[in-house]
C-alpha cells in the first residue's frame, strides 16, 4: 500500500499542534543530553519533519527509508 504524503507527515503532529511542537516539547529533551554529535543515524524520516532538525545538530546526517519516495523529499 502507497501512503498518501500529501501533508508531508504533518498529520501525526497534530496532537501537538504542530511538527515544531512536538520537536521542541517531546522530542529535542528527551535527546538533548546527546547534541551535538559527529553522525546521527534517522531511520524512516518519512518527509524529513524531524530531519530539519536534526541537521543543525550533526556533522553527518545519515537518513534511511524504505520507501524511495521519502528519500526523495
Amino acid at each position: 500500500m502507497k501512503y498518501d504524503w500529501k501533508e508531508g507527515g504533518e498529520e501525526w503532529s497534530m496532537p501537538w499542534g504542530s511538527s515544531s511542537a512536538q520537536w521542541f516539547g517531546a522530542i529535542l529533551p528527551r535527546i538533548r543530553e546527546c547534541l551535538p554529535t559527529g553522525t546521527i543515524l534517522e531511520i524512516a524520516p518519512g518527509f524529513g519533519r524531524w530531519t530539519h532538525y536534526l541537521k543543525d545538530y550533526c556533522q553527518e546526517l545519515w537518513a534511511v527509508d524504505r520507501s524511495s519516495e521519502c528519500t526523495e523529499a
